[in-house]
């Protein structure tokens, strides 16, 4: 073509262009090189990129030269655009001029240190280079700017072997949203002890809430790790946990505490026909209490309401709730289901019902745990109904639930 773009490298010089006879721009205010600009640049750039694609698709060593001379005219007509920096780095890291692709990758970034696109573009480069420690810098970055971007840095975490470790102190930006993303990502795809490192650095930075605690809380039921479960739970939990674990073993029994979402807290499920809330002033002690209302739309087979608890060795346990109830139809009213969530063939049992209306009323129930039962669910249940008259109606409180161990 009549214009050829060379790309130079050199104290003071940023790029050589021919046009008709060699300029050169050497580093001058931006005022003054766009004003030079403006009057050279008769083709708009995309022009050049889409031509520079197609060359660089073609195996010649010319039509690759072509595409650098190509870019390197899209980048003069642009100078401070990332995009046309990181376009001619990749060009010339196929072409293996890997520090002349560095150098560009060092502009790329500099001109756009908060595009995530670039960052990303660049942290291949390293990666691919193996230098670690360079493409963190950009990764760490990117995590700190958007969550876009965080399955592909935790991949490539992966892929590149890195250890959990210096991922955990170089490649996390000190924030609490990517520190989370992280742990999740490990659930998915680590060893129990990295997960638990990075868990321990949430904990130490108080960074880790309801939500992350409730999602590791399940990844240690998961794993069959009922006790670590437990421990972590009432842990996090702080001054919340009250007697929880020390010795009951039912979470917020008296729903004084807002619904986390933690498998070992209240679980509770919404149903069509179903009106669940938390009734203050409702409660057996006037504080607090479970309401559920049924509309009397359809016969409900119910199971909504639940919570997992760990038992530490079998034995004999108390249950014990407190109910009310108001005009509660059908001849199918509302019990407690106690079964183990592992095996339910080895343990499954269930409270006597209340239907119609009831004062509080004490739900007591004895119980002798296999000794290969380690995790229980405590659940509220009402079967479907075999009656004509199914549709089930009325209002139900729950209160003060309970499970200590006999003795």
């Amino acid at each position: 073509m009549a214009t050829k773009a060379e790309f130079l490298l050199g104290t003071g010089l940023v790029l050589a262009v021919a046009v008709g006879s060699t300029i050169t721009i050497r580093t001058d205010p931006a005022g003054s090189r766009q004003r030079f600009l403006n009057q050279i640049a008769p083709a708009p750039a995309q022009d050049l990129l889409e031509d520079a694609r197609k060359n660089a698709f073609e195996a010649s060593p010319e039509a690759r030269a072509e595409s650098v001379a190509l870019l390197a005219e899209a980048l003069r007509r642009d100078p401070a655009n990332p995009f046309r920096w990181a376009d001619l780095a990749e060009m010339l890291d196929e072409l293996e001029q890997l520090d002349k692709a560095g150098y560009c990758f060092t502009q790329a970034v500099q001109l756009g240190p908060n595009i995530p696109p670039v960052l990303v573009r660049a942290a291949n480069f390293h990666f691919a280079r193996r230098d670690r420690s360079a493409a963190m810098e950009n990764t760490r970055r990117v995590l700190a700017l958007v969550p876009h971007y965080d399955s592909w840095v935790f991949g490539a975490y992966h892929r590149q072997g890195i250890p959990v470790t210096e991922a955990l102190s170089a490649g996390l930006p000190a924030d609490k949203r990517a520190r989370q993303a992280y742990t999740r990502h490990l659930m998915r795809t680590a060893t129990h002890k990295d997960v638990a490192l990075s868990w321990e650095l949430l904990l130490k930075e108080n960074q880790a809430d309801d939500t992350i605690a409730g999602q590791y809380v399940q990844y240690l039921l998961d794993q069959r790790r009922s006790a670590e479960a437990a421990s972590t739970w009432a842990k996090h939990l702080g001054d919340r946990k009250a007697d929880y674990q020390d010795p009951e073993l039912l979470y917020n029994g008296g729903f004084e505490n807002e619904l986390t979402g933690s498998p070992l807290d209240w679980r509770v499920q919404k149903l069509e026909g179903v009106e669940d809330d938390l009734a203050t002033g409702e409660g057996y002690g006037r504080g607090r209490a479970l309401r559920l209302r049924f509309a009397g739309v359809a016969n409900i087979s119910y199971s909504h309401v639940s919570q997992h608890t760990a038992v530490p060795k079998g034995g004999k346990y108390r249950f014990s709730a407190r109910v009310r109830t108001d005009r509660l139809t059908t001849n199918q009213g509302i019990r407690f289901r106690l079964y183990d969530a592992e095996s339910p063939g080895r343990f499954d049992i269930r409270t006597e019902q209340l239907v119609g209306t009831n004062p509080w009323t004490a739900v007591q129930q004895s119980i002798q745990i296999p000794g290969a039962t380690r995790l229980l669910v405590v659940q509220v249940v009402r079967d479907p109904s075999s009656k004509l008259d199914s549709k089930i109606r009325g209002t139900v409180w729950i209160d003060n639930v309970s499970l200590l161990p006999a003795s």
